[in-house]
């Protein structure tokens, strides 16, 4: 993944984290969607370690949306799922 297409994903990260840090899980969960479909584009270039982390992270995703526990969910997406990504050089 190059930079440019890495910055772009943490933003997009961000961008949904900061909405249900907000409490405005309508909006984040409407924006999700697109990020998933990012996130399963990527998500093969990662090194298999990441990609084991990466899974655990969207098990964990699945979990808090399960219980609609959206600071969980925004600190998952925010500290795990960004962590697979960033740690991947």
């Amino acid at each position: 993944m190059n930079d440019q297409a890495k910055q772009l994903l943490l933003a997009h990260i961000q961008e949904l984290s900061d909405l249900y840090y907000q409490n405005r899980a309508g909006e984040g969960s409407e924006k999700l969607k697109e990020l998933i479909r990012e996130l399963t584009t990527f998500a093969p270039t990662l090194s298999q370690d990441r990609q084991q982390e990466y899974m655990m992270a969207l098990k964990s995703v699945m979990e808090a949306m399960e219980l609609q526990d959206y600071v969980l969910l925004a600190d998952v997406l925010s500290f795990d799922i960004a962590d697979a990504f960033l740690a991947e050089e």
